[in-house]
């Protein structure tokens, strides 16, 4: 187990050695630079000095060495839009907002999934199976910023029901965890009904139910077990998939986390933050990557760790 967790980690750090490199030269290969918006309200001396404050006016390859050295300190560096603030520290702003929500649309998303699907395989050609299946097709097919302005328009202006911008109550949370839900519900909904049907038929749950065991305790004591593997496999990405996507719905909502953050550097071509958010949002993934695949092998002992 420690043989394959140090691999698993060796490979990590080598991926994101990769995304931080690749982060690095592709913001500095596109035309234009961070302080580009600003230039006919300053002098070229004014333009020179930033440039030098901050390292642009030294070749390409003397930046990608200072910044890698840094990254290997910890340090991310220095924003160049929030001048003098760490961006570390903007990631410690944001990070608390974009989990919230990720989190809560992760709980909803596997309890709604999880029960749509079980139910549908137990009950299969019903009209809960239809209306899973239907589900399923619409969840997939439409992107959450689709499906945000659907329910700011039904829920916040017509309706006036919930507010459409922040995270200030608990009512706040509806319209931004449902958009980015649905698609997750969607998949979830498809897996675990699959995964139930093959395990309900399974050579042992045969055996159980011939004997004379409930449906309810044959679904719990045997069928469950098997069946979440694959969801679990799921979750792993989609915590991912959630942080990544609350990009869009941040700023549909005006949320202040590191999402909104990340579409605001892309906007202001701020070098350090792009770049410092694209190797948090990567070291995110490697380890929830790393703790799901030890947590499936904990559950399902046939998996041995190579």
């Amino acid at each position: 187990m420690v043989k394959y967790v140090l691999k698993r980690i060796l490979m990590g750090v080598l991926t994101i050695f990769i995304l931080a490199s690749v982060a690095f030269l592709m913001i500095r290969i596109v035309p234009g630079g961070p302080f580009d918006a600003d230039v006919a309200e300053m002098s070229e001396e004014a333009y020179r000095n930033l440039e030098m404050k901050y390292g642009l006016d030294k070749p390409l390859y003397v930046q990608y060495a200072v910044f890698m050295t840094n990254l290997l300190h910890g340090d991310l560096g220095e924003s160049l839009q929030y001048t003098g603030t760490p961006v570390a520290d903007l990631i410690g702003r944001g990070i608390g907002a974009t989990a919230r929500l990720a989190t809560c649309a992760l709980i909803f998303s596997v309890a709604v999934g999880l029960a749509l699907g079980i139910s549908a395989s137990l009950r299969p050609d019903s009209g809960l199976d239809r209306f899973c299946t239907a589900l399923s097709t619409i969840g997939v097919s439409l992107p959450n910023y689709v499906v945000a302005i659907a329910l700011m328009y039904v829920f916040a202006q017509k309706l006036q029901w919930v507010p459409v911008t922040g995270l200030d109550s608990y009512k706040s949370y509806f319209l931004p965890v449902i958009a980015l839900s649905l698609n997750p519900i969607a998949h979830l909904t498809k897996l675990s009904k699959t995964s139930m049907i093959d395990a309900l038929n399974q050579d042992y749950v045969v055996l159980a139910r011939a004997k004379g065991m409930r449906t309810g305790r044959v679904v719990c004591l045997h069928a469950l077990k098997n069946a979440l593997l694959p969801v679990i496999t799921y979750i792993g990405p989609l915590i991912s998939s959630l942080m990544i996507g609350s990009f869009v719905v941040e700023n549909m909502f005006t949320i202040p986390g590191i999402g909104k953050m990340l579409a605001t550097s892309i906007t202001m071509r701020d070098y350090t933050t792009l770049t410092g958010m694209v190797i948090f949002y990567g070291t995110t993934v490697i380890v929830i990557g790393i703790i799901v695949d030890l947590i499936y092998v904990l559950i399902d002992p046939r998996v041995k760790y190579e």
